[in-house]
């Protein structure tokens, strides 16, 4: 083989090489960020559990929860008494619910639901486990 065939060769190779990375990187990326946002819900099943949301609110995902909701179904949606909404398939609108669980006595002044005093990461972490639950259209 001649010095020209050699280094065809070794270009091509390294061509091959810069188009295998080129290729990982983003794909890499998107992994990351997926298991990001699936330890963010993670997080988020936890502090539904560890701040109390699940007393008075149901989720599907947890066992034993929303046992003080009083709440019943009319026309297959859940309509709010005097308890907490079933949160099992809640409609997220982040901007909303971030507002709502800063403060919800500035959204709804007469709300029985109390301020939690939620650290910033842990709202996030909230609406990212509530994400996960919600209806595909």
């Amino acid at each position: 083989m001649s010095y020209h065939h050699r280094r065809l060769i070794a270009v091509l190779v390294f061509l091959l090489v810069v188009l295998a990375v080129a290729l990982a990187v983003p794909l890499f990326n998107r992994y990351q960020q997926a298991t990001a946002r699936q330890t963010t819900a993670a997080y988020g099943r936890t502090l539904f559990q560890a701040k109390g949301c699940a007393s008075c609110h149901h989720h599907d995902q947890i066992p034993n929860s929303g046992q003080y909701q009083a709440g019943w179904l009319r026309d297959g949606q859940a309509q709010l008494t005097l308890g907490a909404p079933d949160l099992s398939a809640y409609p997220v609108n982040p901007p909303a619910l971030r507002a709502w669980l800063q403060n919800p006595q500035s959204v709804r002044p007469q709300t029985p639901m109390p301020n939690l005093g939620l650290h910033p990461d842990e709202i996030t972490a909230l609406i990212a486990f509530l994400s996960t639950t919600q209806p595909q259209p």
